[in-house]
């Protein structure tokens, strides 16, 4: 089991929503790729692996304005896993200024299922479909069989450093679009201290503050708080947010 045991909710910022699993525990999903090849079974008698789109993966999902707390009870009464990442803001209401809680990424849902299953959420006649979207990933080539983009996915080395920066609740945590992001380099970071310890990503300049941000394909970049440069390490090539566990999240999905 995936855990950030290491990471602990703190003040100035808002519990996530999610249902299925516990916010600082992720599932664990063995990829049909990861045969065990010491098992000592003959490749003949090996058990059959899962059609891709039969594999659990992690999509995005686009939900109407003001219909988050809905399309998590539904996909709650469906037993798929959500994760919402949730913020503190400002905001002036009848003229008195008031913190508010809201989704870090406006109507936006990460939820873990099949291809399959997430056919029962976003394709009619089912009701969800009404209010609940695929995020189509513009970066690709449109599917054959649909015409369409296909559906942003996320891998589990992904999702697990979405939730190491947003489980912590911190307030100074955001995300940018690709415009306002000035890299320092292309080498990968990993945080090794503090609040946003094993968070992996690339070294920016916001705000006048040193962070790490992480990209999430096609849609933005998720940034952490101020990370001193002491609580940064290099990555070597190949580790870091799984390039490869990635790639394989997104053929599962095909």
């Amino acid at each position: 089991m995936n855990t950030l045991s290491n990471v602990e909710p703190q003040g100035g910022g808002a519990e996530p929503l999610s249902t299925g699993f516990a916010s600082d525990v992720l599932p664990e999903v063995h990829s049909p790729s990861a045969a065990d090849s010491h098992t000592g079974v003959s490749t003949n008698y090996a058990p059959k692996v899962a059609p891709r789109w039969k594999v659990p993966c992690w999509f995005v999902l686009r939900v109407t304005y003001g219909r988050i707390d809905k399309a998590v009870e539904d996909l709650k009464a469906k037993n798929i896993p959500t994760y919402v990442p949730m913020q503190y803001v400002e905001k002036i209401v009848l003229g008195k200024k008031k913190r508010v809680k809201q989704p870090l990424f406006p109507n936006l849902i990460f939820a873990r299922m099949t291809r399959i299953e997430s056919h029962s959420i976003v394709k009619s006649p089912a009701p969800t479909a009404t209010y609940i979207r695929y995020y189509l990933d513009k970066t690709e080539k449109p599917e054959s069989k649909t015409g369409l983009c296909p559906p942003v996915i996320l891998s589990e080395d992904v999702m697990q450093h979405i939730v190491r920066a947003t489980i912590t609740s911190n307030p100074h945590v955001m995300t940018l679009p690709v415009s306002r992001c000035h890299f320092k380099s292309n080498d990968q970071v990993r945080v090794k201290e503090g609040e946003f310890k094993g968070f992996v990503g690339r070294v920016i300049r916001v705000a006048g503050q040193q962070r790490v941000a992480l990209e999430i394909k096609s849609i933005c970049y998720l940034a952490t708080a101020f990370v001193p440069s002491a609580f940064l390490e290099k990555v070597g090539e190949g580790s870091g947010i799984g390039r490869e566990e990635q790639k394989d999240a997104e053929e599962s999905v095909v």
